[in-house]
């Protein structure tokens, strides 16, 4: 027993080194190269969805990696509630990209100011993140455990907390750094930012469904 938990700990050690190394290059890329009108905007790139979902998963990491170093019972106390907004969040962050990205790149990125992303940066920040989220839960975490009001309640609040912050920074600035949120209506937006909070709520329930842990037994006979 003793041996396979070393063994785990081990593996969750590589997954989170592996992830905390890979972040932290996409951080360094994106203050190196990133659209100057962004980040000498009010919010600079944290205006982004994209980049405030890689910083709270950057911190998982983090937490994560102290846990498997120090088997502090405060970080593994932490690391589940980081989960329950991350794995959610960064799912939504890579359906919605990719989704739109195949539609029209520029409802994401400016015409006017054309940002050319490499392809490993782009899959480091909307598609790897969700990846190492979901090894970590899958593998090397318990099934979520919060109720169906609560999580409601948890996403409506993330949901609500973006739509302020994007708003403040357009007050702010007179554009949004997505320009997709310039072309749509008041209700339009709503009703983006409605989908966005419903994906992450069923996300949220498919997988603590889905968990291993979570499954019933089969009968035994």
């Amino acid at each position: 027993m003793e041996q396979r938990t070393a063994s785990t700990r081990i593996k969750s050690f590589l997954l989170h080194s592996i992830a905390t190394a890979n972040l932290l290059w996409s951080i360094s890329w994106i203050h190196k190269n990133g659209d100057l009108a962004i980040r000498n905007s009010y919010g600079s790139h944290f205006q982004h969805l994209t980049i405030l979902s890689l910083a709270v998963t950057m911190l998982t990491m983090l937490v994560s990696l102290l846990a498997d170093i120090t088997n502090w019972r405060v970080f593994r106390k932490i690391k589940p509630v980081l989960l329950y907004i991350v794995c959610p969040l960064e799912l939504i962050v890579t359906i919605l990209y990719w989704s739109i990205v195949m539609y029209d790149r520029s409802l994401l990125i400016p015409k006017n100011r054309p940002v050319q992303l490499p392809l490993n940066f782009d899959l480091s920040v909307h598609l790897m993140p969700t990846v190492y989220s979901l090894i970590d839960y899958f593998f090397f975490s318990p099934p979520f455990s919060l109720s169906l009001k609560l999580s409601t309640l948890l996403y409506l609040a993330v949901a609500i907390s973006y739509i302020l912050w994007v708003e403040k920074c357009y007050e702010v600035n007179k554009f949004y750094a997505y320009p997709i949120l310039a072309i749509l209506q008041p209700l339009q937006k709503g009703m983006l930012y409605g989908i966005a909070w419903i994906l992450s709520l069923l996300s949220y329930i498919a997988l603590k469904a889905v968990h291993p842990y979570a499954l019933p037994l089969p009968n035994t006979r």
